[in-house]
C-alpha cells in the first residue's frame, strides 16, 4: 500500500485564486454590464410588470424594465408583430437585460439600430442598445433633472432627431427637449408645440377607449375593456395592444396581450400582423440578436436594408388612441423635407367594404 505521504501537494497556481474570480466577474460585466445586476429571468416569457420602457422599430415591440412587487426589473424582451399568435401566447424573444427602471422612456434611431432609454437609474442617465450586436453601452450625454420620471419619447424619421415632452433640463418640466443621436447630447427646443392627452383624476383609472382620428380631427368611443396603468401598448395596423401594468386594484395585470380591433370595436384574442408587417419582415437583413432565446421559429430581427419603414412605430393610418394614460403629438412648426421611407400600409387598413383610412399627416411622429 503506498504511503499517504508520498502523495504530491497539489500546485498553488492550480487553485483559483479570489483575483481570478473577480477578473471572471469582470469580463462577464463588461460582455453585459447588467448581467450581474439585474434580476435573473431564466423563462423565455417576461415577468408582467408595470411602467416598463417600450419602443418600435417596422416589426417588434420591445418591452423593457419595469417594476414587480416594488422591485425594477432589467428584463428585455421584444415582441414580433410579423407573425400571428393568440393573445395568451404571444411570440417573445429574450434579449439581454438592461437597466432596471421603471417609467422611464425608450425610442429607437430613424434606422431602427439603436435604442436609447432615458431616466435608467443611478448608474447612468441614458444606455443604447445595438439591435446588430445584441449589447447595452453607456451613452455620455447627461442631463441636469436627469432622476424625472419620463413621460415618453418620439423620433422625427425625417432628421432622427428624439423628442421629449417634459424634458430633463427644467425643473417644472414644462420643455420640450430634443435628444440627437449622432452627438449624444439633449438640449431644450423653443419652437415646438406640445399637446399632452389623458391623466388620472382623483387617483382613478378605468378601461375605457376613445379613439381620435387624425384625418378628421374627430373622436369616438370604443369599448370598455380591462382597466390598466403604466403598460407598454403600440398599434400594428388596426389592432391596439396592450401588455403588462397593473389593474384597478393595483395588482399585476394577467400575461395575456389584450388586443382591440379598431375597425370593429372589439375586444379579440387572436393578432394578425399588417400585410407591409410581414413584407417587412421578408426584407429585413439583419439576422437574430446574438443570445436571444425565443419562444417562436426563428426569424430575423433588425433593420430593413431599405430603410423601409422608418416611420412604422406609431403612423397607424391616421388613428390614434389613448395609451397607458398620457398620449402626445409634436407638430413642427417649419416643414421638413421628407427624407424616411415610410411603409406601404394602405392596404392594412381596408375594411370589408374595401374603403379604408387615408395615409396619415406626415406630423404625427413614431414612437
Amino acid at each position: 500500500m503506498a504511503n499517504s505521504s508520498s502523495k504530491k501537494p497539489r500546485c498553488s497556481r492550480c487553485r483559483p485564486s479570489a483575483n481570478s474570480s473577480l477578473l471572471a466577474a469582470a469580463i462577464l460585466l463588461l460582455a453585459n454590464p447588467f448581467t450581474l445586476l439585474s434580476q435573473a429571468q431564466t423563462s423565455s416569457v417576461p415577468l408582467t410588470v408595470s411602467g416598463p420602457a417600450f419602443a418600435r422599430t417596422a416589426t417588434r415591440l420591445y418591452v423593457l424594465g419595469g417594476q414587480y412587487a416594488t422591485i425594477n426589473y432589467g428584463q428585455f424582451f421584444s415582441l414580433d408583430l410579423a407573425n400571428s399568435w393568440n393573445s395568451t401566447t404571444p411570440l417573445w424573444t429574450q434579449l439581454n437585460d438592461g437597466p432596471q427602471q421603471t417609467i422611464f422612456p425608450a425610442v429607437f434611431s430613424a434606422d431602427q439600430k439603436t435604442m436609447v432609454t432615458f431616466h435608467s437609474g443611478n448608474s447612468a442617465f441614458a444606455y443604447h442598445y445595438s439591435v446588430v450586436t445584441g449589447q447595452w453601452t453607456r451613452a455620455t450625454v447627461q442631463a441636469q433633472y436627469g432622476d424625472y420620471q419620463g413621460i415618453g419619447a418620439v423620433t422625427d424619421p425625417n432628421t432622427g432627431l428624439v423628442y421629449l415632452a417634459g424634458g430633463y433640463t427644467s425643473a417644472d418640466r414644462n420643455s420640450m427637449n430634443v435628444y440627437n443621436f449622432v452627438t449624444d447630447t439633449i438640449v431644450c427646443a423653443l419652437d415646438f408645440s406640445v399637446v399632452h392627452i389623458g391623466r388620472l383624476s382623483n387617483n382613478t383609472f378605468s378601461g375605457e377607449i376613445f379613439i381620435f382620428d387624425t384625418v378628421s380631427q374627430t373622436w369616438r368611443q370604443g369599448l370598455t375593456g380591462p382597466p390598466r396603468l403604466y403598460t407598454a401598448c403600440t398599434i400594428a395596423g388596426t389592432q391596439l395592444l396592450v401588455w403588462g401594468g397593473v389593474d384597478s386594484t393595483n395588482t399585476a395585470a394577467p400575461a395575456a396581450v389584450l388586443i382591440y380591433d379598431l375597425n370593429n370595436n372589439a375586444w379579440i384574442t387572436q393578432y394578425t400582423p399588417p400585410a407591409s408587417y410581414v413584407a417587412a419582415r421578408a426584407s429585413e437583413t439583419i439576422s437574430s440578436s446574438p443570445n436571444a432565446t425565443s419562444t417562436s421559429s426563428p426569424s430575423n430581427d433588425g433593420s430593413s436594408s431599405s430603410n423601409a419603414g422608418a416611420t412604422a412605430g406609431g403612423v397607424v393610418a391616421g388613428v390614434a388612441v389613448l395609451c397607458a394614460g398620457v398620449l402626445f403629438f409634436v407638430f413642427r412648426r417649419r416643414q421638413q423635407q421628407h427624407k424616411a421611407i415610410p411603409l406601404d400600409t394602405a392596404s392594412d387598413h381596408m375594411g370589408s367594404e374595401g374603403s379604408g383610412w387615408a395615409t396619415p399627416p406626415p406630423a404625427v411622429l413614431h414612437h
